[in-house]
């Protein structure tokens, strides 16, 4: 009824330093754990840790403002309900919400047999980081407490759907003192994400999403009226705001074991989400590409080629044009015996 699966991995790093002072520990490990438990199939609690050793002997205390690198979640997940705890993260869209890690707290909601589904969660992403260092070096890279919160509702099944999300992630511009020397700036980050998906047959879908971001880059700025937006209180214009969009849109037509796509992507300069840690803006790209599987699927490839470029806006120097492409095989004569090229 009950069964527990894991693994522990650990690893070391040694340091030593002649004719300078000391920066860093002498003997550093690092600790990282997976559980995970399951009762009846019903039940599952995926566990995380990661743990360090933490020594203060070359800070003065003052890496307590550091960034946490001893980190532990839990998300516990029963039928179609999954709740998220500790340190955790979640993915709405690579425009939106994608790879950043948060301490807070997330739910899941998927029901089985129902149309509607959705998630939400709120937490700290930065922990307020003052300025400081110790004769001349930074021990730490000055950051305000980060906070931020969204949800996202998806309603539909396979064959047709649609989504919407919306994130906000701000900083506290009181976490940390005042500085004029300061390099950072307080900011806010507001997406809104509309996406959808329709298949007109069991080999021709297409899908399209838009990605709206409001950033502004500093908080200290006094906000500013706008006509367009004053009934919308919750959105506060600043000189240093700015709308920006990514859309991503495609048609895919897959009659059997072999398939041919069309693709295409814009992002605007400047484009930011505080949510999404592995972002690249300012490119616009069109692409077609096919794929084949034969030989009992033994035999599989892909090829694609396409336009990109950047200087939406026209406002840099020069502009990049580039014609992209990508290739690749594989073959597996056995199940145990495969090869690749790319």
């Amino acid at each position: 009824p009950v069964t527990v699966r894991g693994s522990v991995g650990a690893s070391s790093v040694g340091y030593q330093a002649d004719g300078i002072a000391p920066r860093r520990d002498p003997f550093y490990w690092i600790l990282n754990a997976n559980l995970t438990i399951s009762v009846f199939d019903k039940l599952t609690v995926p566990l995380t840790a990661v743990l360090t050793q933490q020594d203060k002997s070359f800070s003065n205390g003052l890496d307590r403002f550091s960034q946490p690198f001893n980190q532990f979640g839990i998300s516990p997940r029963y039928r179609w309900l999954t709740v998220h705890a500790g340190y955790r993260s979640m993915e709405f869209s690579e425009y939106s919400l994608s790879g950043a890690l948060w301490l807070g707290g997330g739910v899941e909601i998927r029901p089985e047999r129902s149309v509607w589904s959705g998630s939400a969660f709120y937490g700290r992403f930065l922990k307020a980081v003052p300025k400081g260092g110790i004769d001349g070096i930074a021990v730490s890279v000055p950051a305000f407490e980060r906070w931020g919160g969204g949800a996202q509702l998806q309603v539909g099944d396979e064959v047709t759907n649609a989504q919407f999300g919306f994130i906000r992630i701000t900083d506290n511009l009181r976490s940390i003192p005042f500085d004029t020397a300061l390099q950072i700036t307080p900011q806010e980050n507001h997406v809104v994400r509309f996406s959808g998906r329709h298949s007109f047959t069991s080999s021709f879908s297409a899908d399209a999403e838009i990605n709206l971001s409001l950033f502004t880059r500093n908080l200290y700025q006094k906000p500013v009226s706008d006509l367009r937006l004053q009934d919308l209180s919750f959105f506060e214009l600043r000189p240093s705001s700015r709308l920006s969009k990514a859309i991503n849109a495609g048609l895919d037509y897959s009659p059997g074991r072999c398939g041919i796509y069309l693709k295409y992507k814009r992002i605007d300069p400047d484009y930011i989400s505080l949510g999404s840690i592995f972002l690249t803006n300012d490119v616009e790209e069109i692409s077609v590409g096919s794929t084949f599987s034969v030989a009992d699927e033994r035999l599989s490839g892909s090829v694609s080629t396409g336009l990109q470029r950047n200087n939406l806006d026209q406002a840099q120097v020069f502009t990049a044009r580039r014609v992209i492409g990508s290739a690749s095989l594989g073959w597996s004569p056995t199940g145990q015996v495969s090869f690749g090229a790319n």
